[in-house]
């Protein structure tokens, strides 16, 4: 009878590393979570112009969190979200150094169309919000990519823990040359981990990790690491918490018609750290 559940125990072992993650994870309209959302990032901007002396330095900072509700009201051709109803709950951080109005946003429905950039943010009947609020739901909610975790990840894949692959970049480089960033293959390195799994509350999850960063580039450096939380099982749903930390330095040339300013130039370095983490459903 001890081997017998010898063996079980075995058999359920090796059946749960062999679970395969799905990374498709199509959203529905009408479903609503609660989010909480942490942001820092600074952008520096260094100006030189020729025959100056020391560069100008610009800088901005958020450091912002954010806990709202979130409805979907629209989905694009693949399933992600391009519409939501946002219920600000929580509001705190500061822009710039100054600290933000906590009651900014309390008591308000807003609309988020993330179909276009920039993303248009009103209250639920089409009203304008306060610059300052617009500004912070801006920078947290960003235009929606035609791209999902199942085109860089891939097909399905049986989990291992420490298992690694080579991601599809195809689509991340289309979306950099829209930006004017064009990147072969070979400037692009990117990698993907299966890490640990474990449960949030009732729900088995597993961690994946990804990498990308530019190689052999001129002009434009970035390096991004993103952590995802996502059940097992798909009909448990999309990530649980998504956390992505990255920098991205890029030099630029000004032509103008203006003598000074002819051949300026502009160093902009960006470093970012968002967290969004979701109540399970």
């Amino acid at each position: 009878m001890i081997r017998f559940f010898q063996l079980l125990l075995f058999f359920l072992t090796v059946s749960l590393a062999a679970q395969t993650i799905d990374f498709d994870r199509p959203e529905r309209v009408g479903s609503e979570r609660i989010a909480q959302l942490r942001l820092k990032l600074s952008r520096e901007y260094l100006f030189q112009i020729p025959g100056a002396g020391k560069p100008i330095r610009k800088l901005e900072t958020i450091d912002l969190v954010l806990l709202t509700g979130i409805k979907i009201l629209k989905v694009n051709q693949k399933q992600q979200p391009v519409e939501l109803l946002l219920t600000p709950r929580i509001l705190g951080g500061a822009l710039n150094g100054r600290r933000v109005d906590p009651a900014l946003m309390k008591g308000l429905k807003i609309r988020a169309n993330l179909e276009k950039y920039p993303c248009v943010f009103t209250t639920e009947d089409g009203k304008k919000l306060p610059g300052e609020a617009v500004t912070i739901l801006s920078a947290f909610f960003r235009q929606q990519q035609d791209i999902t975790y199942r085109d860089i990840l891939g097909a399905p894949r049986a989990y291992k823990a420490g298992a690694k692959w080579i991601p599809d970049t195809t689509l991340i480089r289309k979306n950099l040359a829209a930006r004017n960033l064009d990147l072969d293959r070979k400037n692009l390195s990117a990698l993907a981990t299966f890490e640990n799994k474990f449960r949030v509350g009732r729900t088995q999850c597993v961690a994946v990790l990804l990498n990308l960063s530019s190689i052999r580039t001129h002009a434009y450096d970035f390096q991004v690491k993103t952590r995802i939380i996502l059940p097992v099982k798909k009909s448990d749903g999309g990530p649980l918490r998504i956390a992505r930390e990255g920098v991205e330095v890029i030099d630029r040339k000004t032509i103008t018609s203006d003598f000074i300013g002819n051949g300026a130039s502009v160093r902009i370095t960006t470093k970012e750290q968002l967290e969004v983490t979701y109540a399970q459903r």
